[in-house]
């Protein structure tokens, strides 16, 4: 590939890679901490902790439970709580700050509440309807599950004051249309002291947020009347009172990882298909500087420091056939004669041979037998290491003194 094009491709994968890492890294967050938020909320309905689930589900909330049924699981607490509804006016849909009940249904079976005509609903006063199928499992474009039973045990549901003037009873129905429970006798009506304290708060915030905006000093109203609200009774709590630090640290720690492996990933990548092979390099010079060390040590370790070492050094003759003659040789140690050694090479031995001899430098002095020749015996003789393997042939004399 030419250099030009080299160019080309590096510069388009560059810039189709990072501009999709600008888009990860703008969007991921968010969409990772909505994710983090439903972990927490799955973890603290499963260990029932619902004011913590609350909490991560509504804008202000009643801490103490409204209704507290064990023998169904059911807890309902009093909240305030964003609802989607349509503007009359102009046919479009908005968001309104409301007045609600937050229902939670806990140790259901997902098999109860999946089938091909799904009839699962929840009955208000036996005859309005809340809808709690909102997952297509089958993808045909109709809702037959309910996406808190796929991984988890729970559903919740919201019963909401623009909707409902009062409820006395609550019936839960499974996929085959038989009733699963029904609770009674609830007066839930909209009137306690929780509803009345946070009316005004409702009101401002959903005429702050027609404009789907809060300037510095709306935000700083709302957040007196709630001071004011939670004086009254530190009961009435506001979203983020327990989770929403922790949240947002895991959220944020988890984003980062991914988007610093993204753009590692993406600049080894690009390194091998359009770059100058860096990685490679620098993997080959890595592994040479380490293969030089390891030789160097082997080296070390194979020369001795001085003499006062002992070699294990090793004569193996290679003969010609019917050669069976004994032969002796005899290395004068050149610094100190008291070390020099001689050894027999046998055919017993197949001629070969182990001495151990002193580390120096050695004189081949003396062959015992004159009847043959030897190539390969150095006469000088350097004992450097521990262990040493000299191999030589041996060839037997014609009758003018040459090589057979």
């Amino acid at each position: 590939m030419s250099k030009k094009w080299r160019r080309f491709f590096w510069v388009l994968y560059y810039f189709f890679t990072f501009s999709l890492g600008l888009i990860i890294a703008i969007v991921f967050p968010t969409i990772n901490k909505e994710v983090v938020t439903y972990e927490f909320l799955d973890n603290y309905i499963s260990n029932e902790d619902y004011v913590k689930a609350i909490d991560l589900l509504v804008s202000i909330y009643n801490k103490e439970c409204y209704l507290k049924n064990e023998i169904n699981n059911v807890v309902i607490y009093e909240t305030n709580s964003l609802l989607e509804v349509e503007d009359n006016d102009t046919k479009t849909t908005k968001t309104i700050l409301n007045g609600s009940y937050i229902c939670i249904i806990k140790g259901l079976q997902r098999s109860d509440f999946e089938a091909d005509d799904n009839k699962s609903k929840v009955l208000i006063d036996d005859a309005k309807i809340i809808e709690i199928l909102q997952y297509d499992l089958d993808e045909d474009g109709v809702n037959d599950t309910i996406s808190t039973l796929i991984n988890n045990d729970y559903i919740c549901f919201s019963i909401d004051r623009s909707y409902y003037d009062s409820v006395n009873s609550i019936e839960l129905v499974n996929a085959k249309g038989e009733s699963v429970f029904k609770l009674e006798n609830l007066n839930m009506n909209f009137d306690s002291d929780f509803f009345n304290k946070t009316d005004d708060f409702v009101e401002k915030y959903n005429e702050y947020y027609a404009d789907l905006v809060f300037s510095t000093e709306e935000n700083n109203v709302l957040e007196s009347m709630y001071t004011s609200i939670n004086e009254e009774n530190s009961n009435y709590q506001k979203s983020g009172t327990y989770s929403l630090t922790e949240i947002y640290k895991k959220a944020n720690r988890e984003s980062i990882i991914l988007i610093l492996v993204y753009f590692i990933w993406i600049y080894i990548l690009g390194d091998f298909l359009v770059g100058k092979k860096y990685i490679i390099k620098f993997i080959t010079y890595l592994y040479s500087k380490i293969k030089n060390k390891l030789n160097k040590k082997e080296k070390k370790d194979k020369v001795a420091l001085g003499n006062n070492f002992y070699c294990s050094i090793t004569f193996e003759g290679n003969v010609d056939d019917g050669f069976i003659e004994d032969i002796i040789i005899t290395y004068q140690n050149e610094q100190d004669e008291s070390k020099s050694f001689k050894c027999v090479i046998v055919s017993a031995a197949n001629y070969k041979t182990t001495q151990r001899v002193y580390g120096g430098t050695y004189k081949l002095v003396h062959l015992e037998n004159q009847n043959y020749i030897i190539d390969g015996l150095p006469n000088v003789l350097e004992i450097k290491e521990y262990t040493k393997q000299i191999k030589f042939d041996i060839k037997e004399k014609g009758e003018n003194g040459e090589k057979s």
